[in-house]
Parts: C-alpha cells; sequence; structure tokens
C-alpha cells in the first residue's frame, strides 16, 4: 500500500547508521504496521528528506543553540543535537523538550548518553504535562507562558544565538510568539 508520511531522520550525518524514529500512534496507519512488520532487510520505498531544518556550522564559532521540542519533534533535533556538539566544539545547546510523562519521552538514553559525553556543553530540561516534578516550571504543557518563563530564568533570551522548534503546530506557535516577545530575532528561529 502506498502510504504517505512525513520522517525525520534522527541520526547525525556522521554517524554509520541512517536511523529514523517511530513513534506508536493508536490506529496509526504506518506506526502500527512498522511495530508489526519492519524487519531487518525490509525494503521501503522513500523520498528524500527537505532538509531545511539547518543552519551552517562553524568549527571555530562559540554560539548558544536552543532546541524546543515536544513528542517525536525529538526526532530531526536529536540530529542536530548531535551534529551540533560534534562540529562546533566550543557551542553549547539546550533542549528544552515537552512530554506527557517520562515513561512515553522519545530517545531519553539518547539524551542521558549525549548529556553525559557533553557534561558543560549540553543541557536538557524536561517539562511533563501528565506527570508532576518538584519544580512548577517542568509541569504542565510546553505553552507561550511556560516558555516565558524559561526565557526568563534559565534560558535568557539575550543569551541563546539560534533556535530550532520542532514538534505539534500549536507548540510551535506558542514557543515562537514567546521568543519574539523575548527579543529573539526571526532570522534566528
Amino acid at each position: 500500500e502506498d502510504l504517505r508520511r512525513s520522517y525525520s531522520i534522527c541520526s547525525a550525518p556522521d554517524e554509520a547508521a541512517l536511523k529514523v524514529g517511530v513513534r506508536l500512534l493508536p490506529g496509526g496507519a504506518f506506526s502500527g504496521w512498522a511495530l508489526d512488520n519492519l524487519r531487518v532487510g525490509t525494503l521501503l520505498d522513500v523520498l528524500p528528506p527537505l532538509g531545511r531544518f539547518n543552519v551552517v556550522l562553524d568549527r571555530n564559532a562559540e554560539r548558544h543553540f536552543l532546541f524546543v521540542a515536544a513528542g517525536s519533534g525529538i526526532t530531526p533535533v536529536l540530529s542536530l543535537l548531535k551534529t551540533t556538539l560534534a562540529r562546533e566544539p566550543l557551542s553549547r545547546c539546550t533542549l528544552i523538550y515537552g512530554n506527557r510523562r517520562i515513561a512515553t519521552t522519545m530517545f531519553r538514553d539518547a539524551l542521558a548518553e549525549l548529556k553525559n559525553r557533553h557534561l558543560t556543553r549540553f543541557a536538557v530540561h524536561y517539562v511533563f504535562s501528565r506527570e508532576e516534578q518538584d519544580a512548577p516550571l517542568f509541569n504542565g504543557r510546553l505553552d507561550a507562558q511556560r516558555m516565558t518563563s524559561f526565557l526568563r530564568t534559565l534560558v535568557p533570551a539575550a543569551d541563546i544565538d539560534e533556535v530550532f522548534v520542532c514538534g505539534p503546530a500549536g507548540m510551535i506557535d506558542s514557543a515562537c510568539a514567546a521568543l519574539k516577545t523575548a527579543g529573539v530575532a526571526d532570522q534566528n528561529v
């Protein structure tokens, strides 16, 4: 059956294997099929990636990248994080990552491993909408108000050079509105 679904590569260009992330959706035509049927050696016809979610990296640059993701929006962000940390050794990255709960957080182990490898250059902040954490900032949806709070405290807007946002449309709109209000230029988002 010919199904067309968007996909994002989660591996970095320097990694040997090309990987994509698939989140199982209840009733999902492709995700359910993929979980039940994909095996080593299965062939799929795919369109090439669009490739417009990037920035030119510079080995000598010293920048602060902010990544904002929710749910499966982490898939391209993971690739960008790995690539940025590898190719800009003087730059640092911050990830604000929204999910329902810790148990449904995609790539949690990969992010922990990346954090352990880049202790002083990579910070990750998890926000859960259906699971309580100690600090109120980390509880609830990743909306404009919460983003504004992050931009006033843990990730000051004036300290950000580049921003990548990926996830549900409502979260993207809210995050971009908060970034604009905080003074982050559109061309840097």
